[in-house]
């Protein structure tokens, strides 16, 4: 839902390559899996999404055995060295790890869903927490994108462990937070003609609409990203945020807000400009840039933006 925006990305790549390119145990390789990747590694971490379809291709054309792969890339095979995925996710790795690496992305609000933050804290004391990295694409299925940066996201436990668990997903036919933007696909709105008159929970239901001049392809992809993850019945659990809205309509409007902008625009930097003014009236962020800022910033919009609060 949050589309993971960073000008480093590139760059955080291949770092991510060269800080990992040690962790990958070639000893139980067959001579064709251990070619393939001696001359493919860097292809293979850094790929882009829309690169992943010739690496398939690839691994069914040359016949590379799955099992091989996993112990390459995954490494969770019982009685096989744990590198890969495995190394890369111990917390007890001294070297670049997981942590490492979602410092560096700095993403603190689930991209699936736009609900839990994801912040990312290293202490001394071993109480630290960071997002959990879902695999795109499903590394029991396809383990050779077990260690590829853009098959790696960023995400809250009940998006990556309790909803999609092994669900397949492809470039084609899911939003991939690293090149899909869902909020410029869906708007949430709900299923009543006048949103203004609702006054309680079961007045309604939130529902997501189309926007205009989208293509069949992101319709179907938006329209899998929400059933795969739920997302109609997990934000059905925050109608209080749609009717808090509706409250704040009913008192405020934009001369409202611009008559506050301009009582304390002379004497304090309280109020920088109207958006400052709803941000915090709101308590949400209100611009589509900043929906990555703070949980529910998506639904607080699109739902202000319908009661003519933005």
């Amino acid at each position: 839902m949050n589309q993971i925006k960073k000008q480093s990305l590139n760059k955080l790549c291949i770092n991510f390559y060269e800080q990992t390119k040690d962790y990958f145990i070639l000893d139980a390789c067959n001579q064709k899996e251990r070619k393939y990747i001696q001359n493919n590694l860097k292809r293979i971490i850094t790929a882009k999404p829309k690169d992943f379809s010739r690496i398939i291709e690839d691994v069914k054309s040359k016949g590379l055995r799955h099992d091989v792969l996993r112990k390459v890339f995954v490494g969770d095979v019982k009685g096989y060295p744990g590198g890969g995925y495995k190394k890369f996710s111990a917390k007890g790795t001294k070297s670049f790890n997981a942590y490492d690496l979602a410092e560096k992305l700095d993403v603190n609000v689930c991209p699936y869903c736009n609900i839990s933050y994801t912040y990312t804290v290293k202490s001394s004391n071993n109480k630290s927490t960071r997002p959990q990295f879902d695999h795109f694409i499903c590394k029991k299925k396809k383990p050779i994108f077990g260690m590829s940066f853009y098959n790696l996201i960023p995400s809250c436990s009940i998006c990556n462990a309790s909803i999609k668990g092994q669900d397949i997903f492809e470039i084609k036919t899911h939003i991939h937070p690293y090149i899909d933007n869902f909020d410029e696909i869906k708007n949430f709105n709900i299923d009543k003609t006048l949103l203004s008159l609702v006054n309680k929970k079961n007045d309604f239901n939130i529902i997501f609409e189309d926007r205009e001049n989208i293509t069949v392809e992101q319709r179907e992809k938006a329209n899998n990203h929400i059933k795969s993850f739920a997302l109609e019945a997990l934000y059905n659990g925050h109608k209080d945020e749609v009717l808090e809205l509706v409250e704040v309509s009913r008192a405020y409007n934009e001369d409202s807000f611009d008559n506050l902008v301009n009582t304390f625009k002379g004497s304090t930097q309280i109020f920088k400009d109207t958006n400052d003014v709803k941000r915090l009236l709101l308590g949400h962020h209100v611009e589509s840039k900043d929906i990555n800022k703070r949980p529910l910033n998506k639904l607080v919009k699109d739902i202000s933006k319908e009661l003519g609060l933005i």
